[in-house]
């Protein structure tokens, strides 16, 4: 038998060939298919993804933005105020305790009953401490001026069988934070504060 002769196959051949075919296509069928990932049909629920913002959607968008803003910023002046005059409101309370501790500590015999202290000028910073210079100058950094008016007669006690207590005297303290170029800062109610007390003898 010749082997390179050609073969021909039978038809029993090709019948027993049958069964190894027909598992090999069994074979191919079972094997895993190769997935094919696609951008639509991994997000079925947004058509829109792939498209950008139209111009409509930007301009809301921004008019929506600067409103906030704006309204942000439009609050910013009343907050600024209202701190700044709680911040006054503080220090200012503070001078008027410090005047007054000095009154009330003083020698009233050396100051006459507190009148040497009527119509004098004190100087005190930002946070309310007093500031003294050599002749009684005004300092460069002063930022609270407060001006001390003493009456000149004891203040009247409210019995009217009580005598006036040499003791006792009314004191107006003015504290502003106007420059001493304001010619009315002392006579103008919109640039100071006033406070009235009763200052009485402590010492001795």
């Amino acid at each position: 038998m010749n082997p390179f002769a050609p073969h021909h196959h039978t038809v029993a051949d090709l019948d027993a060939d049958r069964p190894s075919r027909a598992w090999l296509l069994r074979l191919i069928a079972k094997r895993p298919r190769p997935q094919v990932l696609s951008l639509e049909a991994s997000s079925p629920a947004s058509p829109r993804s792939g498209r950008g913002f139209s111009l409509v959607e930007v301009t809301l968008a921004m008019a929506i933005v600067s409103f906030g803003v704006l309204s942000v910023v439009s609050t910013m002046p009343g907050g600024m105020e209202m701190l700044r005059n709680s911040v006054n409101d503080t220090v200012e309370s503070r001078i008027a305790q410090e005047v007054l501790a000095k009154l009330q500590g003083s020698d009233w015999s050396d100051t006459a009953n507190l009148a040497s202290y009527d119509g004098s000028l004190c100087y005190f910073d930002g946070q309310g401490n007093e500031l003294t210079t050599l002749g009684g100058s005004e300092p460069g950094w002063t930022v609270y001026t407060a001006r001390i008016v003493v009456s000149s007669t004891p203040p009247a006690l409210p019995s009217p069988t009580a005598a006036p207590s040499d003791y006792l005297r009314q004191v107006r303290i003015f504290i502003t934070d106007q420059p001493a170029s304001s010619a009315d800062r002392f006579t103008n109610a919109r640039k100071h504060r006033q406070v009235c007390t009763l200052a009485a003898k402590t010492s001795r």
